[in-house]
């Protein structure tokens, strides 16, 4: 028994160092902007089609090890005239649209690779335009402390949070905020229905 659980526990590890690894991946050191619009992540930019992102989400997903690529782990839906949302289960990503352009993306990644993942965006990307300390407090009445750093170019930004939804993960978005305004006022809300 001692011996599966080790083993368990032995996979678990190679795993989540594997996911780490294949999120840093795409992290290219160069201080060059992403082909399009500047600011991009992880081979993703702002512009893009609803067809582009889920066409390289699929090939991302094919890279990662133990990937189960499956339409069923991708979710799209209209939430107006013009505006579309997005969802990847397997690698979490939501995707805004408006009009047809990728104007928001928002990862959950796990929390090992966060230091390596920050280094390499300052790498690329200079030192950010703002970081900010901010305090969490779980269910628990813990407290912690986690950096939020952000690089900001023109209408573009992009954002790191070394918390994300748990104190297991961070987070990563670029976004146009001025569109994502908009987005947010066009959008279809379950209210509306």
């Amino acid at each position: 028994m001692k011996k599966i659980v080790l083993i368990a526990l032995l996979l678990l590890a190679a795993s989540t160092a594997a996911q780490d690894a294949h999120f840093l991946s795409a992290l290219p050191a160069s201080s060059a902007p992403e082909e399009k619009s500047g600011l991009g992540f992880r081979g993703y930019h702002l512009g893009m089609s609803p067809d582009e992102v889920k066409q390289h989400y699929f090939e991302r997903e094919r890279q990662r090890p133990y990937s189960m690529v499956s339409e069923r782990y991708w979710e799209c839906g209209e939430e107006g005239a013009r505006a579309a949302r997005c969802f990847g289960l397997m690698e979490p990503l939501i995707a805004c649209f408006l009009d047809g352009k990728l104007i928001y993306a928002h990862w959950e990644v796990g929390s090992l690779g966060y230091l390596d993942a920050r280094q390499a965006l300052k790498d690329k990307f200079g030192k950010p335009t703002s970081e900010a300390v901010h305090e969490y407090q779980n269910r628990m009445g813990a407290k912690f402390s986690g950096i939020v750093s952000k690089w900001e170019t023109g209408a573009m930004a992009l954002e790191i949070d070394q918390y994300g939804s748990s104190l297991d993960k961070f987070s990563v978005e670029i976004t146009e905020p001025a569109r994502y305004k908009e987005y947010l006022a066009v959008r279809r809300r379950p209210s509306d229905i």
